[in-house]
């Protein structure tokens, strides 16, 4: 699998009890983007809020989070880029082969948190796989969505919206917007603007876990 980052001899896992790191010789910890070039859009607000992203989710480097709390935190950030009702990051287990919450927002956000979905199915499984957004403007008659998570926590979302998160080139996890909040669903504009804000995601996850293992705590 290729890298656009083209680091060499690194391997990392979350879990659900903290942070493992394999082997980092060779390690590069500079801060670096891995950025995705925006398709034409309506510039003055794709610009406008693409620099309040990174004001605001730059200063979480300094702030005493833990990290699911970082991770809630670029949550609230993503939904306020593009209003959204819940959200959700999916971390990928590569030893169960799951996907599970690790950090969750909205009105059932409580009940999500011991829930795993299977690498192959819904939404979340077709975005990892293809490593592309994905737009969904009405949930019932969607090929890719699941109802079961929503049946189990009583929320059925109306339309969603998903993007992949890459760290140093493999899928890290998703994360999934659900219910557009001031408009009637999700737009093409509103995939381009969450997919670079993606990239930026992906980056500040990097950085906040290799500032962890050098501080020699656990990121829990």
């Amino acid at each position: 699998m290729g890298s656009s980052l083209c680091f060499t001899h690194f391997i990392f896992a979350l879990n659900r009890e903290g942070f493992k790191v394999g082997d980092l010789s060779g390690m590069d910890t500079r801060f670096q983007w891995q950025t995705q070039q925006p398709q034409e859009t309506h510039a003055g607000s794709f610009e406008s809020e693409r620099l309040l992203f990174l004001e605001r989710t730059l200063g979480l480097m300094n702030e005493d989070l833990s990290y699911a709390g970082f991770c809630r935190q670029l949550l609230i950030a993503l939904t306020d880029a593009v209003p959204s009702a819940a959200a959700s990051l999916f971390e990928f287990d590569g030893e169960g082969g799951v996907f599970f919450f690790r950090a969750s927002l909205g009105q059932r956000a409580d009940h999500l948190s011991q829930i795993e979905v299977p690498i192959n199915q819904g939404v979340v499984g077709h975005v990892a796989t293809t490593r592309e957004g994905y737009l969904c403007p009405d949930v019932t008659t969607d090929p890719f969505h699941v109802q079961s998570v929503g049946r189990i926590v009583d929320y059925e979302a109306r339309n969603l919206i998903a993007i992949p998160i890459v760290v140093r080139g493999r899928v890290y996890g998703v994360i999934e917007l659900l219910d557009r909040l001031v408009l009637p669903t999700y737009t093409a504009d509103d995939l381009n603007l969450l997919s670079v804000l993606g990239s930026y995601c992906g980056s500040l996850i990097e950085t906040r876990l290799v500032l962890s293992y050098s501080l020699g705590r656990l990121a829990a």
